[in-house]
């Protein structure tokens, strides 16, 4: 008795090899590739305003993932592809145009990809189809455990059933949350599949780990339903860039219905996963669209200010935090002249910590800013609640930070603090 641990797609290739001789697998760099040449192409053919404009990065990578499930999916001409699209709700310009790009790339593979190359989907759909059976591929097998798979294109579930019906199979599905739903809800498909099979099912109950007690720490099964205003609608898709597809959908036919673009504001939490579909999915649907980044914290100039506070009730603080406070409009700890003074000292001088430039400056500029760090030391020595009420004691009464910001937006004039 062996076990030998092999992945799917190295079993169904040496089946292949078996059948029809050796081969090799299209690579992904290769299928990308010929994608950002196909849609090249596809664009110059049309003719229009993009004519010879290369295809983003963010497009190619869309288009090669789509070809690729289009190949797992059995369509494996631009034919099939349009009969596939013929009566479907996708707009009839979207359609064409991947339908023109899908023949493209369909061309070039035939020319630049030698015959002993094959897509994942060709190599499965041979072994599938193949007249001799599984078993008798393998005849050193007795019995195939399948694990990791939680659904199944349509290509996998053709093979699952062929391996089902050549070796005794048993398949393994971990759950989380005992099956009944949680973050068990993403082994629904597979369940499906393994029952219309015919695998009966046995339930496992192992002795619970430290793994399984800090996944089940981080889910909340139960969360308290949040209040959705009937004008805002909320999206989520499995990636993001499903999701600014569908957002594009739903603006494009709120604006056909006679909606004003700028009664539409589409908020994106985390937009670095976003920035490269964003683009690309607004500008194929045509909608007009201005983005507006959210600032970071300290690079506001009310967070700004709390920065330089904060780093500056560190032990040995820098020089440069001083200056940043200084050169706030919302601060006013020193005269006009003698903030200057700090900072050319500091600039002049080969040195980062703060100590050594007070040690340069006139007594007066050096007993504010003493009194400053004094104030600030509760943050680095106290406890928590002793460090917040130290905090928003200095920004609201001695700082007047509220005052500052209103009289910083009116462009009122003010006066430099009086320290105590």
């Amino acid at each position: 008795m062996r076990l030998r641990a092999e992945t799917l797609e190295a079993v169904v290739r040496e089946w292949y090899e078996r059948l029809e001789g050796p081969t090799t697998r299209l690579s992904g760099q290769v299928n990308r590739r010929l994608t950002e040449y196909a849609l090249d192409e596809a664009t110059e053919l049309e003719g229009g305003a993009l004519a010879g404009e290369p295809a983003s990065a963010a497009l190619a990578d869309a288009f090669s993932n789509r070809f690729s499930l289009f190949d797992d999916a059995g369509i494996v001409t631009a034919a099939d592809l349009a009969a596939e699209f013929d009566g479907s709700s996708l707009d009839e310009r979207i359609g064409s145009a991947t339908v023109d790009a899908y023949r493209q790339y369909k061309a070039l593979e035939r020319q630049c990809v030698d015959d002993w190359t094959c897509s994942r989907g060709e190599l499965v759909r041979a072994v599938t189809t193949a007249d001799q059976s599984l078993a008798a591929l393998s005849p050193e097998v007795d019995v195939v455990i399948i694990s990791g798979y939680h659904e199944f294109r349509p290509v996998e579930r053709a093979l699952l059933e062929r391996i089902t019906n050549a070796f005794e199979t048993i398949a393994i599905l971990p759950l989380h949350q005992s099956g009944t739903g949680g973050v068990d809800a993403i082994t629904t498909d597979a369940l499906d599949a393994y029952e219309q099979l015919g695998f009966e099912r046995e339930r496992i109950d192992g002795s619970a780990t430290s793994l399984t007690d800090v996944t089940n720490a981080m889910y909340r099964p139960d969360p308290e339903a949040v209040h959705c205003p009937d004008r805002v609608r909320w999206r989520e898709l499995p990636t993001p860039e499903r999701e600014i597809r569908f957002v594009a959908r739903e603006l494009r036919t709120e604006l056909a219905d006679g909606c004003d673009p700028d009664e539409i504001a589409v908020v994106i939490p985390g937009m670095d996963a976003y920035a490269g579909y964003v683009e690309d999915a607004f500008d194929t649907f045509e909608i007009p669209y201005t983005i507006t980044a959210a600032s970071q914290l300290d690079r506001t100039l009310t967070g700004s200010v709390v920065h330089d506070l904060l780093a500056l009730a560190e032990p040995d603080p820098r020089a440069e935090n001083l200056t940043s406070l200084l050169a706030s409009p919302l601060t006013d700890l020193l005269p006009t002249e003698h903030a200057a003074d700090v900072t050319a000292k500091t600039r002049r001088r080969d040195t980062v910590s703060l100590n050594s430039i007070l040690d340069a400056v006139d007594e007066e500029t050096k007993v504010v800013v003493e009194k400053l760090l004094e104030r600030l030391e509760p943050l680095r020595t106290g406890d928590v609640k002793t460090a917040v009420e130290a905090l928003r004691g200095l920004l609201d009464d001695e700082l007047a930070l509220g005052d500052s910001i209103d009289e910083y937006a009116s462009g009122a004039d003010r006066t430099p603090l009086n320290w105590t």
